[in-house]
């Protein structure tokens, strides 16, 4: 539903603005951390004073105030809260704790891509910023997954003689332990990263990926019974924690019964994805093996690509969909490095035809700023009621 909120529009696009001439000054060789905590600062401030923006921003009010139920094992979560509320943090208060230290471990993990801040900053903020609202949880546990990444993309020559040459192994598995106390799923994540990390040091081809994609898309997505995946799922009944009551209602949610059809894309809109989704696969396989052929690329790239297509096989399927998107969510870097390298190589037709579709990359953005109903207000908002 189409919703002009001055103030909501004002604050995120002035939110996107300040990314975007950050990046545009780190990439020139302007100090990282200065722009950084500008951008930190603003982010924190517009995601933490939200009110009553995405699905789950009732039930954390809730569980803030009442905890949860004997049975669910959150402890570094639950401490967390138990914290903030021991030094007189009210409810509404809680997404600025949520938000800062999300955004402070993304933009640790960016450190590492100054040449790219141009790109990769605003991208970042696009690709983020509905994630943090609606899968709040689990976005405060990619706290862990982003200083994973930092550690896991170290370049260091490793020895045996020193202790510190083990610090990148012992703070990778020290960041897994704190994720999983936070949000089950994003351990899991952290190990599908490492997986990948170690499994391929060559991006996927275009004829696997393009071909896996489109059946996916046009094939996969079509199946409302698909319970064949409870299977898969039933590796992960031993958690005791929320994750597990996907795993036990399985039979609903991989069948008719947890079909969705509000993430279903207007037919339009979807040959629109399909062809963003493609182009950024070809430019990504070209642009990134001629101009930056670097392990941490290629792995984030592949993370995009396995999750483009997980996303687009099962979009009606909440559990695989958000799997999909968390994984989806690392679009970021390939976006970037392609458009750093945009000139960089000749372009033909079919290249510029690929560049054009990568417009798509803004329209969830665009939905996001001007399609969300009453998901608009600020904390501010309810002294008006």
């Amino acid at each position: 539903m189409f919703n002009l909120d001055l103030d909501y529009l004002f604050l995120n696009l002035l939110l996107l603005g300040v990314f975007a001439y950050s990046g545009k000054k780190i990439s020139a060789g302007s100090k990282y951390k200065g722009y950084a905590f500008i951008c930190i600062a603003l982010y924190t401030f517009v995601l933490g004073s939200r009110y009553m923006r995405g699905n789950d921003y009732e039930h954390y009010i809730e569980v803030y105030v009442y905890g949860y139920g004997i049975g669910t094992i959150q402890p570094l979560f639950t401490g967390f809260n138990d914290l903030l509320k021991e030094n007189g943090v009210q409810a509404l208060h809680i997404f600025y704790y949520y938000s800062l230290p999300f955004i402070i471990a993304g933009f640790i993990f960016l450190s590492r891509f100054k040449k790219y801040a141009k790109y990769m900053l605003p991208f970042f903020l696009i690709d983020v910023i509905y994630f943090n609202e609606f899968q709040i949880r689990q976005s405060l546990g990619y706290t862990f997954v982003f200083l994973f990444l930092y550690e896991l993309f170290r370049t260091e020559y490793i020895t045996v003689n020193r202790l510190s040459s083990y610090r990148k192994y012992i703070m990778c598995y020290l960041y897994i332990m704190l994720a999983y106390s936070v949000h089950t799923a994003d351990a899991y994540i952290m190990a599908i990263i490492l997986v990948v990390y170690l499994a391929k040091k060559t991006m996927i081809p275009l004829v696997i990926s393009i071909p896996a994609y489109l059946i996916g898309t046009f094939v996969i997505s079509r199946l409302s019974d698909i319970t064949f995946l409870q299977s898969f799922m039933a590796g992960f009944e031993d958690s005791e924690t929320l994750f597990s009551r996907y795993v036990e209602n399985s039979d609903k949610w991989f069948s008719a019964e947890g079909y969705k059809d509000i993430y279903t894309r207007n037919p339009i809109v979807r040959i629109f994805e399909v062809a963003g989704n493609i182009s950024l696969f070809i430019l990504s396989y070209k642009y990134i093996k001629k101009c930056c052929n670097e392990r941490w690329i290629i792995c984030l790239t592949n993370l995009f690509i396995i999750g483009a297509i997980v996303k687009a096989s099962f979009i009606n399927l909440e559990i695989m969909n958000r799997l999909g998107g968390n994984l989806k969510i690392f679009v970021f870097a390939p976006l970037s490095v392609v458009l750093f390298y945009r000139k960089q190589l000749k372009r033909t037709f079919w290249t510029k035809v690929c560049f054009l579709c990568l417009t798509f990359w803004i329209y969830d953005y665009l939905r996001y700023l001007f399609l969300r109903g009453d998901m608009t207000k600020f904390i501010w908002d309810i002294m008006l009621y």
